[in-house]
């Protein structure tokens, strides 16, 4: 239809379809970037599944949503959180929040997500996949793609800016303690069917494959949709060895990977960890 106009879309997800955090964005191919730069995005939140996981910690119910746009590229872009250039929370001291996070960047640039003095802070989610260990290790920057979806849980006793590539994002305003503070107790979380046994498989050296990236192709193919870059089984398990990904992120749609490079992929890819954004300093990425 002509500008203006609204549709409703339905999705109709697996049963065991993982909650979790996402942002979309228009594709029409040739034209991604300039409708990305334009504002064509938004966040997309998975509601966390309780079938497949009834024991989710309170915690994660108490959230904050944060989708963080840079225009215009690392070092030379304004940077928006929720739209706005001065996006304002407010949080209780002393409390856990489950922070969500997405990161739109149509350059596809890496760069740090940075938290004040005054919190603590751990990853608890990449990509809509919950950690292996909920939570994860403390730290104040958490590296990112430019495309990146991450869960942090958030704990703070004063107010702070939320920072991406050291260009504000948000403005924390942390007031009074919190009367009924959550507990953080740690939490394995129980993966969905598609995600399981695939650290303990066996993959044939036929199932093997090296995936060069280029911002405008794959091993020197060009995008074509009648050319795939290869032919696979259902069901089965492969490695790909991802090179060049700073070039630009490596994903496939609707699939998670697991990264199995021994000591993870840089800072950003943890070994055994799901991810389904790979764009990293590396020369080469193991997933």
């Amino acid at each position: 239809g002509g500008g203006g106009n609204c549709l409703d879309y339905v999705w109709d997800l697996a049963p065991d379809h993982p909650g979790g955090t996402y942002w979309y964005h228009a594709h029409h191919h040739g034209h991604t970037e300039e409708q990305v730069v334009g504002g064509a995005f938004g966040m997309l939140i998975v509601e966390d599944n309780l079938a497949l996981n009834p024991d989710v910690p309170k915690w994660a119910a108490n959230e904050r949503l944060l989708l963080v746009h840079r225009a215009g590229g690392e070092g030379t872009g304004e940077v928006y959180g929720n739209g706005s250039p001065n996006e304002v929370m407010r949080m209780d001291a002393g409390q856990w929040y489950r922070l969500r996070v997405a990161i739109v960047d149509a350059m596809g640039e890496p760069d740090y997500l940075s938290f004040g003095a005054g919190c603590e802070v751990r990853k608890v989610a990449s990509d809509g996949v919950w950690r292996s260990t909920v939570p994860g290790p403390r730290a104040t920057r958490y590296l990112l793609t430019g495309s990146s979806r991450a869960d942090f849980a958030v704990r703070c006793s004063s107010s702070f800016h939320v920072l991406y590539g050291g260009a504000k994002a948000a403005t924390v305003y942390v007031g009074a303690e919190a009367a009924y503070p959550y507990e953080m107790e740690e939490w394995r979380p129980v993966r969905p069917e598609s995600l399981r046994g695939i650290a303990e498989a066996e993959v044939p050296d036929e199932n093997k494959y090296t995936v060069e990236l280029t911002r405008e192709g794959l091993n020197n193919i060009l995008w074509d949709p009648s050319v795939p870059l290869r032919t696979i089984k259902y069901g089965e398990v492969h490695e790909w060895n991802l090179t060049r990904t700073a070039s630009h992120p490596f994903h496939l749609h609707l699939y998670h990977v697991m990264v199995v490079q021994p000591g993870g992929c840089g800072e950003m890819h943890e070994e055994g960890e799901f991810y389904d954004e790979e764009d990293g300093e590396e020369d080469e990425d193991g997933e």
